[in-house]
């Protein structure tokens, strides 16, 4: 899509680091790139992959699930940072979704308000 200059829309759990290749090659191309980061706590990630199995989905072993967990959010900060607009959510709440901190150019707009279990590494690199 990117070579056809085409808007189009990406889904990852940045499970490596390679996606944020796509990011700079969409801004290379002239896109502007919009992103989207949803918050969850570890242990909630592992209950939801449960809960998914249950339902018939496809598992994941809570390792892998830990392991990627904590693994992925030097990639999202880095996303962030490298992301025209960022909208961060906390997706632990049964009510849905909370915007907890709006970015652009890897500037906050106003104050972020992580949640407390936020990983430390946003925290510390946009702190409330």
């Amino acid at each position: 899509m990117i070579d056809l200059g085409r808007s189009f829309i990406a889904e990852t759990v940045f499970s490596h680091p390679s996606k944020l290749d796509l990011i700079r090659t969409a801004h290379r191309a002239g896109f502007t790139v919009v992103l989207h980061a949803m918050l969850i706590p570890e242990d909630l990630a592992v209950e939801r992959v449960r809960h998914r199995v249950r339902a018939g989905g496809h598992d994941v072993p809570e390792t892998k699930v830990r392991e990627r967990h904590r693994r992925l959010w030097t990639p999202v900060t880095d996303a962030i940072a490298l992301s025209d607009v960022a909208t961060v959510y906390d997706n632990s709440r049964l009510r849905g979704p909370r915007i907890v901190a709006r970015l652009s150019g890897g500037m906050t707009i106003g104050s972020p308000d992580w949640p407390a279990w936020a990983p430390e590494i946003l925290r510390s690199r946009w702190p409330d």
